[in-house]
Protein backbone atom coordinates (compact mmCIF):
# COMPACT_ATOMS: atom_id res chain seq x y z
CA UNK A 1 0.00 0.00 0.00
CA UNK A 2 1.46 3.38 -0.97
CA UNK A 3 -0.19 5.09 2.00
CA UNK A 4 1.38 2.75 4.57
CA UNK A 5 3.70 4.50 7.05
CA UNK A 6 7.19 4.91 5.61
CA UNK A 7 10.43 6.49 6.78
CA UNK A 8 12.84 8.49 4.63
CA UNK A 9 16.52 7.84 5.27
CA UNK A 10 19.11 10.43 4.25
CA UNK A 11 22.73 9.29 4.33
CA UNK A 12 25.83 11.50 3.93
CA UNK A 13 24.27 13.98 1.50
CA UNK A 14 26.75 16.47 0.07
CA UNK A 15 26.08 18.89 -2.74
CA UNK A 16 28.31 21.46 -4.41
CA UNK A 17 27.37 24.20 -6.83
CA UNK A 18 30.51 25.57 -8.41
CA UNK A 19 32.90 26.20 -5.54
CA UNK A 20 30.10 26.54 -2.99
CA UNK A 21 29.37 23.60 -0.67
CA UNK A 22 25.60 23.77 -0.13
CA UNK A 23 25.19 20.56 1.89
CA UNK A 24 27.97 18.78 3.74
CA UNK A 25 27.52 15.13 4.76
CA UNK A 26 23.96 15.51 6.07
CA UNK A 27 22.49 12.36 7.63
CA UNK A 28 19.02 12.12 9.16
CA UNK A 29 15.87 10.00 9.16
CA UNK A 30 12.29 11.20 8.80
CA UNK A 31 9.97 8.86 10.67
CA UNK A 32 6.25 8.12 10.34
CA UNK A 33 4.17 9.63 13.10
CA UNK A 34 6.49 12.63 13.47
CA UNK A 35 6.33 16.21 12.30
CA UNK A 36 9.92 17.28 11.65
CA UNK A 37 10.83 20.94 11.24
CA UNK A 38 13.97 22.04 9.42
CA UNK A 39 15.32 25.34 10.68
CA UNK A 40 18.42 27.40 9.99
CA UNK A 41 19.60 30.85 8.93
CA UNK A 42 19.03 32.06 5.39
CA UNK A 43 21.23 30.13 2.98
CA UNK A 44 21.78 27.25 5.40
CA UNK A 45 20.61 24.64 2.86
CA UNK A 46 17.06 23.95 4.08
CA UNK A 47 15.33 24.14 0.71
CA UNK A 48 18.10 22.21 -1.00
CA UNK A 49 17.88 19.39 1.54
CA UNK A 50 14.13 19.15 1.06
CA UNK A 51 14.55 19.07 -2.71
CA UNK A 52 17.09 16.27 -2.36
CA UNK A 53 14.61 14.35 -0.21
CA UNK A 54 11.94 14.87 -2.86
CA UNK A 55 14.25 13.77 -5.71
CA UNK A 56 13.99 17.21 -7.30
CA UNK A 57 17.73 17.88 -7.24
CA UNK A 58 20.52 15.91 -8.87
CA UNK A 59 24.30 15.95 -8.65
CA UNK A 60 24.56 15.19 -4.95
CA UNK A 61 26.68 12.59 -3.19
CA UNK A 62 25.13 10.18 -0.71
CA UNK A 63 21.79 8.39 -0.78
CA UNK A 64 18.12 8.78 0.03
CA UNK A 65 16.09 5.64 0.65
CA UNK A 66 12.46 4.93 1.34
CA UNK A 67 11.69 2.70 4.30
CA UNK A 68 12.11 -0.95 3.31
CA UNK A 69 11.62 -0.14 -0.38
CA UNK A 70 15.14 1.07 -1.11
CA UNK A 71 16.85 3.88 -2.98
CA UNK A 72 14.64 6.60 -4.43
CA UNK A 73 16.82 6.67 -7.54
CA UNK A 74 15.76 3.10 -8.31
CA UNK A 75 12.08 4.08 -8.55
CA UNK A 76 10.33 5.43 -11.62
CA UNK A 77 9.22 9.05 -11.07
CA UNK A 78 5.53 8.08 -11.33
CA UNK A 79 5.99 5.43 -8.64
CA UNK A 80 8.06 7.73 -6.44
CA UNK A 81 5.32 10.37 -6.63
CA UNK A 82 2.88 7.95 -5.04
CA UNK A 83 5.05 7.83 -1.94
CA UNK A 84 6.36 11.38 -1.63
CA UNK A 85 4.34 14.56 -1.92
CA UNK A 86 6.00 17.96 -2.31
CA UNK A 87 5.06 21.61 -2.25
CA UNK A 88 7.54 24.46 -2.60
CA UNK A 89 7.52 27.92 -1.11
CA UNK A 90 6.88 29.57 -4.50
CA UNK A 91 4.40 27.85 -6.79
CA UNK A 92 3.73 29.55 -10.12
CA UNK A 93 0.36 28.77 -11.65
CA UNK A 94 0.39 30.24 -15.16
CA UNK A 95 -2.48 28.18 -16.56
CA UNK A 96 -6.12 29.09 -16.07
CA UNK A 97 -7.20 25.86 -14.38
CA UNK A 98 -9.89 25.99 -11.74
CA UNK A 99 -8.85 25.49 -8.14
CA UNK A 100 -10.62 22.13 -8.11
CA UNK A 101 -8.83 20.90 -11.25
CA UNK A 102 -5.50 22.08 -9.86
CA UNK A 103 -6.03 20.22 -6.59
CA UNK A 104 -7.16 17.07 -8.41
CA UNK A 105 -3.90 17.15 -10.38
CA UNK A 106 -2.31 16.03 -7.12
CA UNK A 107 -3.77 12.63 -7.91
CA UNK A 108 -2.50 12.44 -11.49
CA UNK A 109 -0.21 9.51 -10.72
CA UNK A 110 -3.31 7.60 -9.68
CA UNK A 111 -5.82 8.57 -12.37
CA UNK A 112 -3.42 9.20 -15.31
CA UNK A 113 -5.69 11.86 -16.75
CA UNK A 114 -8.94 9.93 -16.32
CA UNK A 115 -10.14 10.90 -12.84
CA UNK A 116 -12.73 8.80 -11.06
CA UNK A 117 -15.22 9.65 -8.35
CA UNK A 118 -12.60 8.62 -5.78
CA UNK A 119 -10.26 11.29 -7.14
CA UNK A 120 -13.01 13.90 -7.01
CA UNK A 121 -13.80 13.00 -3.40
CA UNK A 122 -10.12 13.23 -2.40
CA UNK A 123 -9.84 16.65 -4.06
CA UNK A 124 -12.94 18.00 -2.32
CA UNK A 125 -11.72 16.63 1.02
CA UNK A 126 -8.40 18.43 0.59
CA UNK A 127 -10.23 21.66 -0.31
CA UNK A 128 -12.31 21.31 2.86
CA UNK A 129 -9.21 20.67 4.97
CA UNK A 130 -7.65 23.91 3.73
CA UNK A 131 -11.00 25.71 4.04
CA UNK A 132 -11.00 26.77 0.38
CA UNK A 133 -13.91 24.74 -0.99
CA UNK A 134 -15.65 28.03 -1.80
CA UNK A 135 -12.83 28.72 -4.29
CA UNK A 136 -13.28 25.44 -6.20
CA UNK A 137 -14.55 27.06 -9.40
CA UNK A 138 -12.20 30.03 -9.33
CA UNK A 139 -9.41 30.43 -11.87
CA UNK A 140 -6.12 29.88 -9.99
CA UNK A 141 -4.53 32.86 -11.74
CA UNK A 142 -7.10 35.11 -10.05
CA UNK A 143 -6.19 34.05 -6.51
CA UNK A 144 -4.24 35.96 -3.89
CA UNK A 145 -0.80 34.66 -2.94
CA UNK A 146 -2.19 33.09 0.23
CA UNK A 147 -5.03 31.42 -1.65
CA UNK A 148 -2.56 30.04 -4.20
CA UNK A 149 -0.42 28.66 -1.37
CA UNK A 150 -3.44 26.93 0.16
CA UNK A 151 -4.37 25.54 -3.25
CA UNK A 152 -0.95 23.97 -3.71
CA UNK A 153 -1.01 22.49 -0.22
CA UNK A 154 -4.48 21.09 -0.92
CA UNK A 155 -3.07 19.53 -4.10
CA UNK A 156 -0.34 17.93 -1.98
CA UNK A 157 -2.87 16.49 0.48
CA UNK A 158 -5.14 15.23 -2.29
CA UNK A 159 -2.33 12.94 -3.42
CA UNK A 160 -2.59 11.00 -0.12
CA UNK A 161 1.12 10.21 -0.07
CA UNK A 162 2.56 8.76 3.15
CA UNK A 163 5.44 11.27 3.09
CA UNK A 164 4.73 15.01 2.95
CA UNK A 165 7.56 17.48 2.28
CA UNK A 166 6.81 21.19 2.46
CA UNK A 167 9.26 24.02 1.82
CA UNK A 168 8.19 27.09 3.79
CA UNK A 169 4.47 26.25 3.69
CA UNK A 170 3.64 29.28 5.85
CA UNK A 171 4.87 31.68 3.17
CA UNK A 172 2.06 34.11 2.26
CA UNK A 173 -0.26 32.78 4.99
CA UNK A 174 -1.69 34.93 7.77
CA UNK A 175 -1.23 33.83 11.37
CA UNK A 176 -4.66 32.21 11.62
CA UNK A 177 -4.13 30.18 8.47
CA UNK A 178 -0.62 29.26 9.62
CA UNK A 179 -1.89 27.89 12.93
CA UNK A 180 -4.65 25.91 11.21
CA UNK A 181 -2.23 24.45 8.68
CA UNK A 182 0.28 23.39 11.31
CA UNK A 183 -2.51 21.80 13.35
CA UNK A 184 -3.63 19.92 10.23
CA UNK A 185 -0.09 18.72 9.50
CA UNK A 186 0.30 17.78 13.16
CA UNK A 187 -2.80 15.59 12.84
CA UNK A 188 -1.48 14.03 9.62
CA UNK A 189 1.65 13.02 11.51
CA UNK A 190 -0.34 11.72 14.47
CA UNK A 191 -2.33 9.59 12.03
CA UNK A 192 0.90 8.02 10.74
CA UNK A 193 2.21 10.25 7.96
CA UNK A 194 5.86 11.29 7.72
CA UNK A 195 5.79 15.10 7.66
CA UNK A 196 8.76 17.43 7.18
CA UNK A 197 8.70 21.17 6.60
CA UNK A 198 11.08 24.11 6.65
CA UNK A 199 10.08 26.98 8.87
CA UNK A 200 11.45 30.31 10.06
CA UNK A 201 9.09 30.80 13.02
CA UNK A 202 10.88 29.04 15.89
CA UNK A 203 8.05 29.46 18.45
CA UNK A 204 5.67 27.73 16.02
CA UNK A 205 8.23 24.94 15.51
CA UNK A 206 8.42 24.62 19.30
CA UNK A 207 4.64 24.38 19.52
CA UNK A 208 3.93 21.90 16.72
CA UNK A 209 7.07 19.90 15.80
CA UNK A 210 8.19 16.60 17.31
CA UNK A 211 11.73 16.91 16.00
CA UNK A 212 13.88 19.73 14.73
CA UNK A 213 16.80 19.57 12.33
CA UNK A 214 19.00 22.67 12.41
CA UNK A 215 21.24 23.44 9.46
CA UNK A 216 24.01 26.01 9.38
CA UNK A 217 26.29 26.57 6.39
CA UNK A 218 25.15 23.30 4.86
CA UNK A 219 25.85 21.16 7.93
CA UNK A 220 23.38 19.47 10.24
CA UNK A 221 24.37 20.93 13.62
CA UNK A 222 21.44 19.70 15.73
CA UNK A 223 18.87 16.91 15.45
CA UNK A 224 16.53 15.92 18.24
CA UNK A 225 13.30 16.64 20.11
CA UNK A 226 12.03 20.13 19.34
CA UNK A 227 11.97 21.31 22.93
CA UNK A 228 15.65 20.36 23.36
CA UNK A 229 17.04 21.54 20.04
CA UNK A 230 15.34 24.94 20.05
CA UNK A 231 17.07 25.98 23.28
CA UNK A 232 20.41 24.36 22.44
CA UNK A 233 23.71 26.27 22.25
CA UNK A 234 24.08 25.20 18.59
CA UNK A 235 20.82 26.89 17.58
CA UNK A 236 21.59 29.99 19.61
CA UNK A 237 24.97 30.34 17.88
CA UNK A 238 23.53 29.67 14.43
CA UNK A 239 20.93 32.43 14.72
CA UNK A 240 22.74 34.76 17.10
CA UNK A 241 19.93 34.53 19.64
CA UNK A 242 19.27 33.50 23.21
CA UNK A 243 16.29 31.16 23.59
CA UNK A 244 14.53 30.28 26.83
CA UNK A 245 11.41 28.37 27.80
CA UNK A 246 8.83 30.05 30.02
CA UNK A 247 5.20 29.66 29.00
CA UNK A 248 6.53 29.03 25.48
CA UNK A 249 9.69 29.59 23.51
CA UNK A 250 11.02 33.09 24.10
CA UNK A 251 13.64 34.56 21.79
CA UNK A 252 15.91 37.56 22.12
CA UNK A 253 18.88 38.69 20.08
CA UNK A 254 22.20 38.39 21.86
CA UNK A 255 22.36 42.19 22.06
CA UNK A 256 18.94 42.37 23.71
CA UNK A 257 19.81 39.62 26.10
CA UNK A 258 23.02 41.32 27.24
CA UNK A 259 21.55 44.82 27.60
CA UNK A 260 20.80 46.14 31.13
Amino acid sequence: MSNAPLSLDVQNISLERGEHLILNKVTCTLRPGELTAIIGPNGAGKSTLLRVMASLTTGFKGSVSLGPIGSLESLEPSIRAKYIGWVGDQSHLPFAFTVFDTVRLGRYNWHKGIPSQKDDVAAYLALDQLEIAHLAKRDVTSLSSGERQKTMIARLLAGETPILLLDEPLANLDIGSSLKLLALLRKKATDGATVCLSIHDLPLAYRFADRVLCLAEGELIADGPAKNVLVSPQVNRAFGIESTIATGLLLATLNEHSSP
